[in-house]
């Protein structure tokens, strides 16, 4: 990957402002997902976070307690989504305690695992396929939670922002309009990025200006001491 760091977080906010609280916030709601990709057969799990009028409880599911009024019923209302994407040794239970606090504090959280770049799966690891899969999977969670019966009304859909780690920071990038720089591996290919008419389809769909991509220049001065190989 062009840049290394023992953490990279990045949080694209589009058009995202933080929502009127009740007097005193909102409970954290909790529950599941998923979709099956069509391509590989694979499923990807998403968990979802969102304010609730149950109070929340301590929930399992090991190695993980987590806390969270689960299945609640959503608070009447249009929130913020946040996609929050987990870096390669992470999964989608990995910042729960990050999605729980968005929650109470107005945002439906979506944090999908992503199954080849994951603590169980590290398949594409440093490969091409390990950020395009994650931008491809993180716009396919969007269209699964506005297409959700339960989950769908609670969203704003033009507010949508994401919040990644890792591999998740770049990913969040690349939704974000960028391109990629010079490809480090030699199963990397160039066409496979994402095009810019996929960016203005996705774009048009959630009623978001279509950026621009680019490419900065490899001397750009980035605030901190990156050495390329």
């Amino acid at each position: 990957m062009p840049v290394r760091s023992a953490v990279i977080m990045a949080l694209l906010c589009l058009f995202i402002t933080v929502p009127a609280l009740a007097d005193n916030g909102y409970n954290p709601g909790f529950r599941t997902l998923g979709f099956w990709q069509q391509e590989s057969g694979i499923r990807v799990d998403v968990n979802v976070w969102y304010p609730s009028v149950r109070a929340p409880r301590s929930l399992s599911y090991a190695p993980w307690t987590i806390r969270g009024a689960r299945n609640g019923k959503p608070v009447p209302g249009r929130f913020p989504l946040i996609l929050l994407s987990h870096p390669s040794s992470g999964t989608r239970f990995s910042f729960h305690d990050t999605a729980a606090a968005l929650a109470a504090r107005g945002f439906v959280v979506a944090a999908p695992t992503h199954p080849r770049d994951c603590m169980e799966n590290m398949d594409h690891l440093f490969l091409w396929e390990q950020l395009k899969d994650r931008a491809l999977e993180l716009s396919a969670t969007m269209d699964l939670l506005l297409a959700d019966k339960d989950i769908g009304p609670s969203i704003d859909p033009k507010r949508i922002g994401v919040l990644g780690y890792g591999s998740g920071a770049t990913a969040a990038l690349l939704l974000g309009g960028c391109t990629a720089g010079p490809q480090p591996a030699e199963s990397a290919q160039p066409e496979e990025t994402l095009t810019q008419e996929q960016i203005d389809a996705i774009s048009e769909k959630y009623g978001l200006e279509s950026p621009t991509p680019h490419t900065p220049p490899m001397d750009m001065d980035w605030g901190w001491s990156v050495k390329n190989p």
